[in-house]
Formats: structure tokens, C-alpha cells, sequence
């Protein structure tokens, strides 16, 4: 993957927090229970099980060796519990509220820019052509949008007579 995704992109993205948010909590403190074929397998030195042989590697790392009694083909698991599995993927449960408060920065961020677009294009009505010409930002002539004539809705000649012929 590009250096530019994998470091920037993803940082930026929401969609990495509302999974890291999704991800965590659904792992955080389940056992790991490796299949056959997730088995780190070595054989110990001649004379030392298994249990002897790893010792000293497993009560300092995580994971669980499964045959402590064999004299050959021990079964280690490298995880003990899912937030070790999770956790190379960057996903922790340490981050849970500072991903809740990204998501939440990330919201206020959008509704924030969605009325500054309103403003900028319903309110001050502005048009690519008038925000690239700089010297009227300030000088020019607001541009009115509402109808000249405060009561659009005064009768004229003749509106009586149209009324009077609908209802027949």
C-alpha cells in the first residue's frame, strides 16, 4: 500500500475510528482459543518438556502453551486474549474514548462547514465568479434576492373577473 494511504489517509479517515470504536469493546478481554494450524510448534532440548523448555518465555510474554507434559512438538499460542489479535491492526482498547471524541469532533466539524456553505451560497448568494473577483467582496452592491415590491400579493385589475370565472 502507498505511504501516503497508509499514513496519512488513514489517520484522517472516520471510517478508522468508528471501527476502531466497534472493534474494541466486541474483543476487549475475550480468551483466544488457537486452532490446530495457529500453533507456533518446536521440539525442546533433549531431557526438558515442553512446559521446562518455554517456561521463562511464557510467563513473559502472552499466549498459552497447550502440552507443558511433551518431550517434542510443543503447541504455543502467541495470544491469550482478542485485544492482543486486534491490537497489530492498531485497534486498542486504551483509544475507546478518544475515538468516541474524534467522532464526535469529526460531526460538529461537518455540521459547522455545512452552514458556512449555506451561508456562502443560499445567504450571501455568491457565485464562482463573484468570490474570484476580490475587489468586490467588500465594495460591490449586496445582490438582492427577494422580490423588489413588499406585497406581492396586492390584488390587480382584472383578478376579480378570473376568480369570478373559475368558480363558474
Amino acid at each position: 500500500m502507498p505511504g501516503f494511504w497508509r499514513r496519512f489517509m488513514y489517520n484522517v479517515s472516520p471510517f478508522t475510528y468508528v471501527v476502531q470504536s466497534l472493534v474494541a469493546p466486541l474483543v476487549h478481554g475475550k480468551k483466544v482459543i488457537c486452532s490446530k494450524n495457529e500453533f507456533k510448534v518446536m521440539d525442546p532440548p533433549s531431557g526438558q518438556t515442553c512446559g521446562e523448555f518455554l517456561d521463562t518465555y511464557v510467563n513473559n510474554n502472552t499466549g498459552y502453551l497447550t502440552n507443558g507434559d511433551a518431550t517434542a512438538q510443543c503447541e504455543y499460542c502467541p495470544y491469550s486474549v482478542q485485544d492482543q489479535v486486534v491490537e497489530q491492526y492498531n485497534v486498542k482498547w486504551d483509544y475507546r474514548w478518544r475515538n468516541f471524541g474524534f467522532l464526535w469532533a469529526y460531526i460538529a466539524f461537518n455540521y459547522f462547514a455545512m452552514l458556512i456553505c449555506y451561508y456562502i451560497m443560499r445567504v450571501k448568494v455568491w457565485s464562482l465568479k463573484s468570490v474570484l473577483d476580490v475587489k468586490k467582496w467588500w465594495s460591490g452592491p449586496r445582490k438582492e434576492r427577494h422580490e423588489a415590491e413588499k406585497n406581492i400579493f396586492k390584488e390587480k385589475p382584472g383578478d376579480k373577473a378570473k376568480v369570478a370565472s373559475h368558480k363558474a
